[in-house]
C-alpha cells in the first residue's frame, strides 16, 4: 500500500490543536499529534496558554513583580510554542503557533471553535493518574464545551 493510499484512509483530521506547557507530557503529545498530521495531511495549531489564574496569585506583588512574572509566563509559552511550530516545521506540516492569556480551557475550546479543529491533543498534567486527569477542571470543562475529539497523552 503506497504512502498516498494510506494518507488518505488516515484523512480523519484535516486540522490538529495541540496544547503545550513545555513539560515532557506536552511534548511526547507534540510528537504524536506531529506524526499523526503527517499522516493525515492535517494542519496544525500550536497553543500556549498563559493563565491568568495563576498571575492572580501574585496580585499581592507589587506591579514590578507581577510584571516580571507576567513576561516570564509569557516568553515561556512563547519559547514552548515555537519549539513546536519548528518540530513541525522540520516535518514539512503546515504549522501555525498562538498564545494566548486566558483560563486555559476556555481559550482552547475557543481557539478549536473558531479555527475548527477536529482534534486536541494535550499531555498528562504532571504527575497525575488518568483518573485524575480526567476529572480535572481543564479536561472535564473540554469534554463538556468541545464538539471535537480530544486526545491525552500519557
Amino acid at each position: 500500500m503506497s504512502n498516498q493510499t494510506r494518507k488518505g484512509e488516515w484523512g480523519l483530521f484535516k486540522k490538529i490543536l495541540i496544547t503545550t506547557d513545555g513539560s515532557e507530557y506536552a511534548v511526547r503529545a507534540a510528537e504524536i499529534a506531529l506524526e499523526l498530521a503527517k499522516r493525515t495531511d492535517a494542519e496544525v495549531l500550536v497553543l500556549s496558554v498563559i493563565d491568568t489564574g495563576v498571575l492572580g496569585d501574585f496580585s499581592r506583588e507589587s506591579e514590578k513583580g507581577r510584571g516580571r512574572v507576567e513576561r516570564d509566563m509569557s516568553l515561556a509559552a512563547e519559547g514552548n510554542v515555537e519549539y513546536v511550530v519548528e518540530l513541525g516545521r522540520e516535518a514539512g506540516i503546515a504549522v501555525t503557533g498562538h498564545v494566548l492569556s486566558g483560563r486555559p480551557n476556555i481559550e482552547i475550546v475557543n481557539l478549536a471553535n473558531r479555527e475548527e479543529a477536529d482534534l486536541i491533543v494535550l499531555g498528562k498534567h504532571r504527575r497525575r493518574s488518568i483518573g485524575r486527569i480526567m476529572h480535572s477542571d481543564l479536561a472535564v470543562r473540554l469534554l463538556e464545551d468541545i464538539d471535537c475529539t480530544v486526545l491525552v497523552v500519557v
